[in-house]
């Protein structure tokens, strides 16, 4: 079955019904339990990010254990990401967006910063996406407290690779790289 199927896509629709009008939203990896938006969102793709304790969740070394939106800013801090200004893509960065819960001061939620406009998120337990910005606010859960709600931090990191294509030729020096190589080899 293809990944942004009518049936996947339904499925994301019933919950943040949002989606449904949304010209940026697409389904774009299969569905895994693995990793979660807060993981994703830092980019590992191997783990469960969280305050929880036990087998497959991870939580940053030194960084306080609770729920609120403060802990969230520090466990990115953590991975080494800093305050933006704003939602909107720069050179050179990742940048991310958090969520709390519009009633209490709880995290909910965390998403890659695509454009101004566009985002990429993990859905739960489910897909990976993009969707347009806050379109995960509003869940049809029934319970405000229960949805995605608010935006409150926006932060980034210097990409770690920019994805840049090398041009020209590059001259190896092979005595050294093979120097390297026995000492691998060790």
């Amino acid at each position: 079955m293809a990944l942004n199927s009518e049936r996947n896509r339904n499925s994301l629709i019933r919950i943040f019904p949002q989606l449904g009008t949304d010209v940026n939203f697409e389904i774009l990896s299969p569905c895994t339990p693995i990793y979660n938006c807060i993981a994703w969102a830092m980019q590992y793709d191997d783990r469960w990010v969280t305050i929880s304790k036990g087998p497959g969740y991870w939580w940053p070394d030194g960084v306080e254990r609770n729920v609120s939106s403060e802990a969230l800013v520090h466990a990115f801090e953590a991975e080494g990401f800093v305050m933006a200004d704003d939602h909107k893509a720069e050179d050179g960065f990742d940048k991310v967006v958090l969520y709390k819960k519009a009633d209490k001061d709880e995290w909910t939620h965390a998403a890659r910063i695509i454009s101004e406009t566009k985002e990429y998120s993990k859905f739960g337990q489910a897909w990976d996406g993009t969707h347009s910005d806050n379109v995960l606010c509003v869940t049809s859960i029934g319970c405000e407290n229960q949805s995605y709600g608010v935006a409150y931090a926006y932060m980034k990191r210097k990409k770690r690779f920019s994805g840049a294509r090398l041009e020209g030729s590059i001259s190896v020096n092979e005595t050294l790289l093979n120097k390297i190589k026995s000492l691998l080899r060790k």
